[in-house]
């Protein structure tokens, strides 16, 4: 069991569409317990968690999938979410945290702000 928490994700992008503002990430794999899954926040309240159902086929929740290797053997699952509740010309910054298998939190990710077009 691990006490170490997973890596803060980092290089948080925001691309604003027409359906909202679409956020991107990139996260290191937590290599001794695994990733369950990310909690986005907006404005420093938690938005949401990608995946919303993470499975795992070990009875544990991942979204990074374990391997007895040091590589993972699938890819990763996207890193993104899409903040349909953005309304244009309101600006919002975003977090993201990662948590691991065990429930433990990264520090979040730096901020990464966008103001939403029409």
């Amino acid at each position: 069991m691990s006490n170490t928490p997973p890596p803060s994700p980092y290089d948080v992008k925001i691309a604003t569409k027409d359906s909202g503002a679409e956020i991107t990430w990139s996260a290191d794999a937590d290599f001794e317990s695994g990733i369950r899954n990310f909690i986005v926040l907006r404005d420093g309240q938690e938005l949401a968690q990608v995946p919303e159902d993470p499975k795992g086929k070990f009875g544990r929740p991942l979204f990074q999938s374990m391997t007895y290797h040091d590589t993972p053997s699938q890819p990763m699952p996207e890193m993104r979410y899409v903040d349909t509740t953005a309304k244009a010309g309101e600006k919002h910054s975003y977090t993201i945290i990662t948590v691991n298998s065990v429930g433990l939190k990264s520090k979040p990710s730096a901020k990464s702000s966008a103001k939403m077009s029409h």
